[in-house]
């Protein structure tokens, strides 16, 4: 006979009580797995880093000392902000402002949390080198030039009219993108005045879209410089003699006979000197345009979230080779231990599109990176050389 005190043969609202505890254990079980897959999903959201209005060459180039806001596409009262240019990380909201001192090539990075991260790459030109930097930000807007109605070259002190392209428009923005003292017009036409020569670069928003973005180049002279005269053609002297003056009756030359002399046999020798050569004018020597560095400035922090991007499939190997001096060769050293050198390629096909499972309820997630340590032999400008990497 079953014992009545026995906690598995009692019964409630007329069901037994071990069919109730294995039913409350399920629904414990459930809710810690509904539970940690949430949080998995709020802690790590998809967001970008977009560049604020601002007076800049374009989206992705920029001056030195220039004033750049950047701001987050979700809202977010806790960011971490890395510029990557040897200034300390910031905490802030998800608006902040920065000015680069040098420039170069910096990978912006924002985080909400560990692993969760976004990048930018963006360019800054020195703004000493204005020249270049109008030739530099005129070749990456290429296929845009010559969009804008209106001259491309002028004088000083004249003002000009400028159209936009005929795509239509609702509203315009018009500005001078390296002289914004200029100031700006919202008229379908501008026209702009130019104090002093050199080159400018014009730009006009439609509807305030960065895609419906053109732009057109400005040669402009100084209108008080003296034009250059040119000498008036004078025929080169052959043989030293020098050309028969103009008159309007033909001259008429004769060759004179030389009668030989009773002392001599054979007629004296004429020498007719060699003509001078016409020197051509000296070609003018341009100023060297300086080369792109081979490597690209990255932190530490910056590297290991490029490593993460690689762990997802969405980097390969190849795009590391310009921080790495030996490439795919590069000296790895994993997890610590000095014993276990590879290679950066090893560690590409070791991490790369990877997931573990940390316990038997949990789901397979990828490869997190711990930590990095970059090594340029004692010279932070150099390339990597080594690399220590914990995951």
């Amino acid at each position: 006979m079953m014992d009545s005190n026995n906690i598995f043969s009692r019964r409630t609202l007329g069901v037994n009580n071990k069919v109730w505890l294995t039913i409350s254990i399920l629904a414990v079980i459930t809710v810690g797995v509904l539970s940690y897959t949430s949080i998995d999903k709020d802690n790590c959201l998809s967001f970008t880093i977009d560049v604020g209005e601002g007076v800049h060459m374009n989206d992705d180039y920029f001056f030195t000392g220039e004033k750049i806001p950047f701001k987050t596409s979700i809202s977010n009262s806790r960011i971490t902000w890395n510029f990557n240019d040897s200034s300390n990380a910031v905490v802030g909201k998800d608006f902040i402002t920065h000015t680069f001192t040098r420039e170069g090539k910096y990978y912006i990075t924002a985080s909400t949390n560990p692993g969760c991260e976004s990048l930018r790459l963006i360019t800054i030109i020195d703004r000493s080198k204005e020249g270049l930097a109008i030739d530099t930000v005129a070749s990456a807007i290429a296929p845009q030039l010559r969009e804008i109605i209106g001259t491309s070259s002028t004088f000083t002190s004249r003002e000009e009219e400028f159209m936009p392209p005929p795509l239509g428009g609702a509203t315009f923005e018009w500005i001078v993108l390296n002289h914004p003292e200029l100031g700006k017009r919202n008229t379908e036409k501008a026209r702009f005045l130019f104090a002093r020569p050199g080159r400018y670069i014009i730009q006009v928003t439609l509807d305030y879209d960065p895609k419906k973005r053109y732009a057109k180049q400005i040669n402009v002279e100084d209108i008080m410089k003296p034009q250059i005269q040119l000498p008036e053609y004078v025929p080169p002297v052959v043989n030293n003699i020098p050309p028969p003056p103009k008159k309007e009756e033909p001259i008429i030359t004769t060759t004179p006979v030389v009668k030989p002399s009773p002392q001599t046999t054979t007629p004296p020798k004429i020498i007719i000197p060699p003509s001078q050569p016409v020197t051509p004018p000296a070609k003018p020597i341009l100023p060297p345009v300086a080369a792109e560095p081979k490597t690209i400035r990255v932190a530490d922090q910056t590297f290991k979230s490029l490593l993460q991007v690689l762990v997802d499939n969405q980097m390969v190997e190849s795009d590391f080779y310009k921080y790495l001096c030996e490439a795919g060769s590069t000296l790895v050293i994993v997890n610590g231990d000095s014993q276990n050198r590879k290679t950066f390629s090893w560690l590409c096909k070791e991490i790369s599109g990877k997931k573990t499972k940390k316990g038997l309820l949990s789901k397979k997630t990828s490869i997190t990176i711990e930590y990095v340590k970059l090594h340029r032999d004692d010279d932070p400008e150099k390339c990597v050389t080594k690399i220590d990497v914990r995951y």
